[in-house]
This record gives C-alpha cells, structure tokens and sequence, in this order.
C-alpha cells in the first residue's frame, strides 16, 4: 500500500503540468476570440498624411530648393521658387492655423522667383514655356474650384502688376464663403492703401506710385464692398485717411508694426496685407449656422454631402484670398520692404 501511494504522489507534478497548460491554452484562445477586429485601410489612412500635411510638406521643400544657400543652379531655384510660392498658397487654404505664414511665405517666393527671374533673363513670366514648367514643376495646387485662378496668376511678372485679375482685384469673383465683416475690414484696408497710393503719386517722390495702383486698390475695396452685401450705410470706408505721416516722409518712413526703415510706398503695401491678414483669422471663415441647421434636419449622405460642400468652398475661398493678399505683400518686397524673416514673423 505504502509502494503504490509513493506512486501516485510522484506522478502528480506531470499531472500539474498538463492541467496547467490546458488551463493556458484555453484561456489565450478565449481571449484572442474578444481582441477587437481590424477595419481594412485603418491603419494606412493613419499614416496616410492629411491636405494640410502634404501642402506643408512640398512647400518646405521647395523652399528648401530655392534657397540661396542650397547649392542648386539658379534656373533650378527660380522654378523651385515658383513651385513653392503656389504650394504655399494651398498651405494657406488646407491649413487654417497657417493661413498668415503660407500667404506671407508664398509672397516671399514670388519675390525669390522674381529676382532669379530677372538674373536669368526670365523676368518677363509670359512665356508659354515657363508656364508650362511651372505647372509641371508644382502638382499640389488644386485648381479645379477656385474660380478659374490658376499659377499662372503667381507669375513673377504680375509682382507689380495691376492688371484686372482675381489675384489682384478680384474680378471676376462672384462669391465667397467669409464673413461679411472679415470683407468689410479687407475692403477698409484696400480703399486706404488706394488713397496713400494716389497722395504719393500726387506727390512724384516714388516713381512705383502709379494712378493704376491706386485704382487697382480702390476696385478691390469696392467688389470686397459688393460681395460682403453690407448696406452702404455700413461701408467702413472713408473719403479721406489720415496722410500726416505720408506727408511728412513721403520717401522714406518707420514701419509702425516693427521699426525698420522702407520706402513709404512699401510700407503702405504691407500694412494693407498686415490688415487683411488680421480680419482672415481663423475665425474668419463663414460660420454656417444657418445650414448647420438645416444640416442638422437632414440625415445620412445627405447631411455629409452638404458638410463636404461647404469645406470645399472654404476652402475655395481660402485659396482665392491667399493668392490675393500675398500679391500685396509681394509688391511691397518689390518696392523695397525687407522680405527676411526676422521684418515678417514677430
């Protein structure tokens, strides 16, 4: 009796460890049942970068390119300067917080592209050829939906241009989806720059001062004025500015905003794009209380589909906006204000 118990005892460590690793194996087995299943493209759409991101990501490295410490031929960087000024145009549009830096960084490399431009004998911008490797250069701008500006708009030859375009007039714009008070504001500072302009032109201390430019400034006021739909007896704009400045420096003059020296002309040109960048803040961009309502009321597709109507649109706008104030900051880089960084990003 004693031999047989000896047995068994000694056969219970071999029955401890199969019961062991039964219990294990059914319990893994039970719980990779309930592991939560995996969407299909869940994963690559996470890793997948956003509008905002790809824009970013091309307009830097155009930038980069175009640099003048990047070793790169000239003619290289003057395309590279091309492609990043309409890349940093669609950073502006995809990327609401960025929208001050793209508009400013775009007009930056229209003024890179300008200069290498007249370096390399290319500065007339009107060739179907350079045209066509720009568009070949820059395959991020989206186009399809932006009232027919394309570019082609951002050539170096329309730094200074006051031809009749969207990117500097509007024309031709029949809608925008910002704020009434955001274009009421943006209308206030083109109508002032217009009047600066045509004191200084009165005056022939700047050759660049032109009864065009002012003209030009004026009609974008007026068509801001027309697509905000305020009253007339809500048009923020004046018949006379306060010019005391201007008179007393008609050549030369402090910017108020950082202290540098530049030509008059110049600064009233960046103080016009200084003003409209701060009524297209983020919260800039149409509210949509009224059709978040009625979007609200809808359901399914339906209610997405209008969701994704108006984020294109927005998007539209931002885009045809950005293109508009960045050719005024460029021209002010044209007339002689300092385009680095330290005079721009405070």
């Amino acid at each position: 009796m004693q031999t047989r118990q000896e047995d068994r005892l000694a056969c219970s460590p071999l029955v401890a460890r199969l019961v062991a690793t039964a219990v294990t194996l059914a319990a893994t087995l039970s719980l990779s049942s309930c592991a939560a299943p995996r969407f299909v493209g869940r994963a690559e759409s996470e890793q997948a970068p956003s509008a905002c991101e790809s824009a970013y990501y091309s307009a830097s490295d155009a930038t980069a390119v175009s640099s003048a410490g990047s070793g790169w031929p000239a003619v290289r960087r003057y395309l590279a300067a091309r492609s990043a000024a309409s890349a940093w145009i669609e950073v502006a549009a995809q990327c609401t917080e960025r929208f001050s830096e793209g508009v400013i960084r775009a007009a930056q490399s229209q003024h890179t592209a300008a200069v290498l431009g007249d370096r390399l004998g290319l500065d007339d911008g009107g060739t179907s050829e350079t045209h066509t490797d720009d568009a070949q250069a820059d395959d991020t701008v989206q186009s399809d939906d932006d009232a027919g500006v394309t570019s082609a708009d951002l050539a170096p030859a329309d730094i200074t241009s006051t031809a009749a375009n969207a990117a500097h007039d509007l024309t031709g714009v029949d809608d925008l989806s910002v704020d009434a008070s955001v274009l009421s504001s943006m209308a206030l500072a083109e109508d002032r720059a217009g009047f600066v302009v045509e004191i200084l032109t009165a005056r022939g201390n700047d050759d660049d001062a032109t009864l065009a430019l002012s003209s030009m400034h004026k009609s974008a006021g007026e068509r801001l004025v027309s697509l905000s739909g305020v009253a007339p007896a809500d048009d923020p704009r004046q018949k006379t500015y306060d010019v005391s400045q201007l008179v007393a420096h008609p050549d030369g003059i402090a910017d108020p905003a950082t202290g540098l020296a530049a030509p008059t002309l110049a600064v009233a040109e960046i103080n016009c794009a200084r003003e409209e960048l701060a009524a297209l803040s983020p919260g800039g961009v149409a509210g949509t209380s009224a059709s978040s309502s009625a979007s609200s009321s809808a359901s399914g597709a339906s209610a997405s589909s209008s969701l994704n109507g108006e984020a294109r649109e927005q998007t539209a706008s931002l885009r045809l906006l950005a293109r508009f104030v960045a050719s005024r900051a460029a021209r002010a880089f044209s007339y002689g204000y300092p385009a680095f960084d330290q005079a721009l990003f405070g």
